[in-house]
């Protein structure tokens, strides 16, 4: 009786995965036909997605710091994909407090991430999006959007776990969007630890680009974002505030540019 309960669990679940997994394919062919080619004369500079269907590995943390920045050098958009809508948040407490550099904030959801973004962004110099920690519409129409998709990851058995349906939801993408770069991100990792090689070595066998720059796990982080800032404003001499201005100078490399 055990054995039978502990298989028909097993079949459950792998019944589910490939349901879940047909019903993101007949969703990207669908919107293979509806957005055969992707619109050209966007009139953004860049358009950044910060994603991954696991949740807790700071993607929120990274899209408004990067928005922020961006903010600094020109018309920057930040679009919430997410119903969380955390980053949304962070920008409504960041109006209160009359900072500069602030990136016009909306939330768009499902589709409207393309069909309304897609109009948006002409107006602004950057576009950086905040997907949801899940695999959903809104996540998929932004892959069709983006021109850089960057997968934040943590050093566990779950978040390489992860990787291999992250990895699925991309390439779906390609049809609609061949030209997206993904570029792997090591976040929130213990300072305490060293640079996990296993990871980078990961990545090299999957053929996929991974950033030198570590952000590690610091509470500043939490505390900066809650106040609707960044560790810019709230301790810029921090390692939390070197580690995200390695990251940006990295990103500002020619090699990222494209």
């Amino acid at each position: 009786m055990y054995h039978y309960t502990v298989l028909s669990r097993y079949q459950s679940t792998a019944v589910s995965r490939l349901v879940s997994l047909y019903l993101c394919w007949l969703t990207h062919r669908l919107l293979c036909w509806y957005f055969p080619i992707k619109f050209t004369d966007k009139g953004s500079d860049m358009i950044y997605l910060i994603a991954n269907t696991k949740g807790g590995v700071g993607k929120t943390t990274i899209a408004v710091h990067l928005a922020a920045w961006l903010a600094k050098k020109g018309k920057c958009l930040l679009i919430d994909a997410d119903k969380q809508a955390s980053a949304a948040s962070w920008s409504s407490w960041r109006k209160d407090l009359d900072l500069k550099h602030n990136p016009r904030t909306m939330i768009l959801l499902d589709d409207s991430v393309y069909k309304e973004g897609r109009e948006f962004v002409r107006e602004y110099d950057n576009t950086v999006i905040d997907a949801g920690g899940r695999d959903d519409p809104g996540m998929r129409y932004a892959m069709v959007l983006a021109d850089k998709l960057i997968v934040p990851m943590s050093h566990s058995d779950l978040d390489t776990s992860a990787w291999s349906d992250m990895q699925k939801i991309i390439e779906m993408s390609k049809p609609s969007n061949p030209n997206l770069e993904v570029h792997v991100l090591l976040s929130r990792i213990d300072p305490r630890r060293r640079p996990p090689k296993d990871i980078y070595e990961f990545m090299a066998e999957q053929k996929t680009a991974i950033f030198k720059t570590i952000i590690t796990e610091r509470v500043i982080y939490v505390n900066s974002t809650n106040k609707g800032m960044t560790v810019f404003e709230t301790e810029p001499d921090s390692p939390a505030a070197k580690d995200m201005k390695a990251l940006f100078k990295e990103l500002s490399h020619p090699i990222f540019l494209g």
